[in-house]
């Protein structure tokens, strides 16, 4: 039997830019296949109607200072979803001084939330309004946070997601 190939060995093979797509094809293989073709059926997703988690009736919650506000538990659990579509609106002030950042915390039963998010993106201030997605999986229970940087804004924010399930067809 031979020797198994080295990491150098693979390195010397393969050029940099092959490396890269391999790695994108691989991180993005279960994303890219929308649609894949099993015996006796199609497996899917199937979406759900859209639900707002942050505001209400299409509203904003205005945030105050440099205290966090979150969003409802999202419960993927109980009815057995896959994942969430999110997606986060933020109307900045006229003249903001302060960047807006979004936090994601998991949970196992939808009441104790993770101390460290295990996502965060700061939005960008010069892009007013703003929108920004995110694509939740595998977890349990889910919550967001949001947040100013600085005390000096009170920008508006509200958030919306679509959840999904796998289903054969």
């Amino acid at each position: 039997m031979a020797d198994p190939i080295t990491d150098a060995e693979v390195d010397a093979l393969i050029s940099t830019d092959n490396k890269l797509l391999l790695r994108a094809i691989v991180s993005n293989l279960a994303d890219a296949l929308k649609t894949i073709s099993v015996v006796g059926g199609t497996i899917k997703k199937d979406w759900t109607d859209s639900s707002q988690i942050i505001g209400t009736s299409d509203g904003y919650v205005t945030l105050s200072g440099t205290t966090e506000s979150y969003s409802s538990d999202v419960d993927l659990e109980t009815d057995g979803l896959d994942g969430v579509h999110l997606i986060v609106e933020i109307n900045y002030d006229d003249t903001p001084t302060d960047e807006v950042t979004i936090k994601i915390y998991g949970s196992l039963d939808g009441t104790n939330y993770d101390d460290t998010p295990i996502y965060s993106i700061q939005g960008n201030k010069a892009t007013d309004p703003q929108q920004l997605s995110f694509v939740i999986k595998d977890l349990n229970h889910f919550r967001i946070g949001v947040v100013q940087a600085g005390s000096t804004d009170s920008h508006d924010v509200r958030a919306y997601y679509k959840a999904y399930r796998y289903i054969s067809t």
